[in-house]
């Protein structure tokens, strides 16, 4: 049945009975005539129908944590990540949502394969990935609620600017717990010179929306905030989508074979924003570096315009100085038509223009 290609179908199924029993009640109290004499006209259905759309993108998000936490139960070491053998290690243990091929998670852009020898599934990107999202129309897809929002939103509130000082950004983020992330906290050193890094190329301050910000977001939030990959380098689409312009209908799975292949392989080195790094793997090869890039793509940019220099300044007053010739030109005409189109109606009887708070435009 349905529970077996859903397990989340009978939580589903009672989600949509109970949004359906408040909006009867509420709309039989209100007497409206579209639930009067006990039987759903096809107005009281679609009123229920587009209620049920309305809440169903912030309950499916229920769905979401469990999902996240059913991927930290994988996770190598609070890193935010999952190795690959694990991942499907748990679908070959009856997980059936974890079974993405490794080109779609690459493309998705939830592959973390900053280290050659080992691939990991990053856990905010996959979360918020296409491949999760439940479409709705053609107009909107509902997907799971982004946390790191509240997050940026939260520095956004306190810095009330587009960018900041590494060290107000420092304390804020010290004092600012996530679901998974405790408060005050130590910022590591290692972070702590990253977000100097990129202070460093803005004149001091760290533009808040900018893809270096975001990326020292998500290593200090490794399971809330997505890892911005440059621009170009993935291509983000549904499963069905994806397999057209692939040509294969099932490409969007792993197969048997390439599950077996990550299992088998077992890498064991730690991820560098995990920790507890310990045994035969943290000494033989340590932790990977963390999955860093130094481009920066902004939003919108902060940066001020040069100052004019006296050339320019003179330029720009002589062509402010002549747009003011030709608009008292153009008025001069227009009021000479006026005049004489006032003429020929004769004397004035009154006011020609409305008089407004007391005073007439033309009498």
């Amino acid at each position: 049945g349905m529970a077996a290609v859903s397990p989340s179908w009978p939580e589903s199924r009672e989600f949509t009975r109970r949004v359906q029993r408040e909006v009867v009640e509420s709309r039989v109290s209100a007497r409206d005539p579209a639930f009067a004499g006990g039987v759903l006209t096809f107005n009281a259905t679609a009123l229920i129908v587009e209620e049920i759309t309305e809440r169903y993108g912030r309950w499916q998000d229920g769905e979401c944590k469990s999902l996240k936490s059913a991927l930290m139960e994988l996770e190598d070491r609070r890193s935010g990540r999952v190795l690959l053998k694990d991942f499907y290690g748990s679908a070959k243990g009856g997980a059936w949502q974890f079974v993405e091929s490794v080109a779609y998670l690459r493309d998705l852009g939830a592959l973390d394969e900053s280290s050659a020898s080992k691939q990991g599934v990053i856990i905010p990107n996959y979360i918020n990935s296409h491949s999760n999202c439940l479409a709705s129309s053609t107009f909107y897809s509902v997907c799971c609620l982004n946390e790191c929002e509240q997050l940026l939103g939260h520095l956004e509130r306190e810095v009330r600017s587009p960018d900041a000082a590494p060290e107000r950004l420092l304390e804020l983020v010290a004092n600012l717990p996530s679901a998974t992330v405790e408060a005050p906290r130590q910022v590591s050193a290692e972070l702590r010179g990253l977000l100097q890094e990129i202070a460093s190329q803005h004149n001091g301050k760290v533009p808040l929306h900018g893809r270096l910000f975001g990326q020292w977001m998500h290593h200090s939030y490794p399971r809330e905030c997505p890892y911005p990959h440059r621009s170009g380098t993935t291509k983000p689409m549904g499963a069905i989508e994806w397999t057209a312009e692939q040509g294969d209908a099932d490409a969007h799975k792993a197969s048997e074979n390439e599950m077996q292949k990550h299992i088998d392989a077992g890498n064991e080195t730690c991820f560098a924003n995990g920790s507890g790094c310990t045994g035969s793997s943290a000494t033989a090869s340590g932790p990977t570096p963390l999955m860093w890039t130094a481009e920066e793509e902004l939003v919108v940019s902060t940066t001020s315009s040069p100052s004019f220099g006296g050339a320019r300044w003179r330029s720009c007053l002589l062509s402010s100085f002549m747009a003011l010739v030709a608009l008292a030109s153009l008025a001069a005409t227009l009021w000479s038509s006026l005049r004489g189109a006032l003429a020929a109606l004769g004397p004035r009887k009154g006011c020609l223009l409305p008089v407004a708070g007391g005073k007439a435009h033309y009498c």
